[in-house]
């Protein structure tokens, strides 16, 4: 398998331009900080007119497909949740959950401006900031049955701390 850091191949960028902006072409791709799951990158897509349309492009690595198999098309859906329900979040744009053009699970975004702040300045500003956006989120009148397709997470915490043993597997002898 290909390593999430290393930049898409070409045909996964053209594919991804045919998708997105037909008739155009790539134009500039840089590695963006951040992405501790995924290589993260920035995706220059230059229409057949020549105009720009900067994508995020995410590609996920096997360490993180390991821990989760589900966690691109999980995100996918997510990010179509916060999307319907007007939340300010990168708008997914096109979904390759099985890895078939980009050599690993990948889904491009709309590319927000800013930069990941790694160590904030101001931290007591950062959290309350932090703090504000969760509530937002927490007072959201989704439904439940829109994020079913989340993990039990409490599972995932005892299963990570050994308390809960996954199933046994039948062997016939």
């Amino acid at each position: 398998m290909t390593d999430p850091t290393d930049v898409p191949a070409g045909a996964a960028l053209a594919d991804l331009c045919d998708a997105l902006t037909p008739g155009g072409r790539v134009g500039r791709v840089r590695r963006l900080r951040g992405g501790v799951s995924c290589g993260l990158y920035a995706v220059e897509l230059r229409g057949p007119d020549g105009a720009p349309r900067w994508v995020a492009l995410r590609r996920y690595s096997d360490e993180r497909l390991a821990d989760d198999p589900d966690a691109c098309p999980r995100e996918w859906r997510l990010l179509h949740v916060l999307a319907r329900h007007g939340f300010p979040a990168a708008r997914p744009l096109w979904l390759d959950a099985a890895g078939s053009v980009s050599g690993r699970p990948a889904l491009a975004t709309s590319l927000l401006p800013g930069r990941p702040q790694l160590a904030p300045r101001d931290l007591a500003g950062w959290t309350q900031a932090l703090a504000q956006a969760l509530a937002r989120v927490h007072r959201a009148p989704v439904a439940e049955s829109e994020l079913d397709f989340l993990p039990d997470e409490e599972r995932a915490r005892l299963r990570a701390a050994g308390f809960v043993r996954p199933p046994a597997r039948l062997t016939t002898a």
